[in-house]
Formats: C-alpha cells, structure tokens, sequence
C-alpha cells in the first residue's frame, strides 16, 4: 500500500514510521513531504493509495490543506492529523470528505491501523456507491432513448394509417364518405401529435400543452381549408403540462369541437360575410380543486335549443360526452352566441376500484 504523508514535523513523522511499521507486520510505502506544493506532482501519478496530511503546513493551513487535496485527489481517501487542543478541525474536516482523522498524541498503533483500514473501507463503499449512481443513470438514459423512440414510431405509425385513409379516400364516390375519411384522419393526427410532443420533449411523461394546441389547431385549419382572415383563433393558455394519458382524450374531444366549429359555425349563408368569426380556446390548471379546465368557445350560428347534444347520434358529440366521462369529468355547453363548452377533469390519475 502506497501512502503519502504530509507533516513538517519531523518527531511527528518519526512517530508515525515507527506505529506504520508497526502495523500487522504490514509492507507500507510511505512517500513524505513536508508541503502542500510538494505532494500535487505525487497525485498527478495517480498511483496513491491513502493520504495522511496534517492540515497545518508551511504553505497552507487548516481546511484549506484538505481542499486542494480533495481537488487534486477526490478518489483517494484522506486521514487528517489534529492536535491534542484541536480535535475541533477533524470533525469538520469529515464534514469537508476527509475519511477519517488522528489526534496527535492519542495515536496507538491500534487507532492508526483502524483508522486506515476504515477509510480505505469506506471510500471503497462511497466509489461502488457512485459507481451503482453511474449504471443507474445510464440506465435512465437508455431507456428514455428507447421510450423516445417508441414515442417517435408510435406517431410515424399513426402517420402511416393517415396517409392509407387519405389515398382510401380518393377512391371514394361521394363528398359525405370522403368527409368521413377525413374526419378520422383528423383524430389520428391529434394522437400522433401528442407523441410526437412527448418525443420532443424532455420530460417522456408529460407535454407542454399550450404548444400543443397551437400546432394541433394549425392543422385542423389546414384539413378544413378555413381562411384565417375569416376566422380567428386565440389560444388562451398558460404554461400547464399534462400527461399522456389525459392529452390524448382531451386533445380528441379539442379535436371534435374545433371539427365541429370549422363545418359548422360559420357557413357563409347564415354567418354575416361582415362579422369575422371567432374561437377562442383556454386549458388552465385549477390548483385549488385539482382540476383541469378546458374552456372552448366559438361565436358561430349556435345549436338549437331544441337538440339534446347527447342524443345527435353523431360521432363527434359522442366521443365529447364519452371522453369526458372517460378523463372522470363533467361536460357544460352554453348556448347563445355561438357554443361555450366547460370541461372540468381531474388532474390526478383516478383510482381503479
């Protein structure tokens, strides 16, 4: 075992051969020098096993001396020398990394063998610690990769089936099955975007839905043909993250109002030409109830109040209704100018019975 020992003393440093050479008939080779300065070239070398130090050298004093060393050598473990009047600078010197400490004039052959043997014991248990903390970190690294790319396949997938609807589509006859065609394409690219933000993303759990909105909304207006100077659009949404699991019902029943807005809200026979149409959409995160809000309004022609939305039969208003008892919320619509939808939805996972 190679040991570098810093003291200036030379009747401490002859006590200290004397109990090393004492030690279990252990072969030491101890390396000493009297400064700070002389033992960085030694550490450079990588080649030391233990540091034995005095923190009172010529060219440096007290915690400072345990610093540089740490800084020069923070894998190998440092036993710190302390006087009888100055037990008081060991215990912080372990606060500082120092593995262990000696008081002059206490030491026995016994308390230096313990000593070096307990801070060679525990820096091995501190480097299989950080080496454990290293794999467990590769490992978190890896399988975000690997969720990253199911993530990304998932979505390149779903594009995939987009892309069969559309050229199934074509083949259609009339304008109402192609509109079906459509309409599904539209859903499917509402989820595959939310993978596709979660594989964006840092964090694979949640997106920053706000961002969402804006690109799913874009979309939309592009499948539907709409003219943006007829119609405008004002997103109204904080910082707020959701989970996958909530994002992709949510972000279908988002898919079905702004659908059902952009076909038939605004038809240009019954929608003055000189009133701009408008949606506006706000998704917030009510902290005190633990709830998310989604609140969707447009000011188009309107429902009657004579039809029940529940009971249209039509997909749209179903899966509305039907994924917002799915996310454990509640459904308002108002009626008036236009709709006004209140979604209100749990932000936490609901319990399975």
């Amino acid at each position: 075992m190679k040991i570098l020992v810093l003291e200036d003393s030379p009747s401490d440093m002859e006590m200290l051969r004397e109990l090393l050479e004492d030690q279990d008939k252990r072969a030491f080779d101890v390396i000493h020098v009297e400064r700070l300065s002389a033992a960085i070239p030694y550490l450079s070398k990588g080649n030391i096993d233990i540091i034995i130090s005095d923190l009172g050298l010529p060219d440096s004093q007290g915690l400072d001396t345990l610093k540089t060393l740490k800084e020069h050598s923070s894998e190998i473990p440092i036993v710190v020398l302390t006087g009888l009047d100055n037990e008081r600078i060991g215990i912080e010197a372990l606060k500082e990394g120092a593995q262990d400490y000696l008081v002059k004039g206490q030491m026995s052959s016994q308390s230096l063998s313990r000593s070096l043997r307990y801070a060679i014991e525990r820096n091995a248990i501190e480097t299989e610690r950080k080496k454990m903390e290293l794999q467990i970190t590769q490992q978190l690294k890896e399988k975000e990769m690997l969720l990253k790319e199911i993530h990304h396949r998932v979505k390149n997938n779903m594009q995939v089936i987009s892309s069969l609807l559309n050229l199934q589509s074509q083949t259609a006859k009339d304008d109402a099955t192609r509109l079906l065609f459509k309409e599904s394409q539209n859903r499917i690219r509402s989820i595959a975007l939310v993978h596709e933000q979660l594989y964006r993303s840092d964090n694979l759990n949640q997106i920053e839905y706000g961002g969402y909105l804006k690109k799913m909304f874009a979309t939309l207006f592009d499948s539907y043909g709409a003219d943006p100077r007829r119609i405008y659009m004002l997103i109204d949404v904080p910082t707020v993250k959701i989970t996958i699991e909530k994002a992709v019902p949510c972000s279908l029943i988002v898919n079905e109002q702004l659908s059902n807005s952009l076909k038939h809200a605004f038809p240009p026979d019954a929608f003055p030409k000189d009133r701009k149409g408008e949606i506006r959409i706000g998704f917030m995160l009510d902290t005190a109830h633990g709830n998310y809000v989604l609140d969707y309004r447009d000011n188009g022609v309107g429902m009657p109040e004579s039809l029940d939305p529940q009971k249209t039969g039509t997909l749209g208003m179903q899966l509305i209704y039907g994924l917002a008892q799915q996310l454990g919320g509640s459904v308002v619509l108002e009626r008036g100018n236009g709709v006004h939808y209140t979604i209100t939805f749990p932000a936490k996972e609901l319990k399975k019975e």
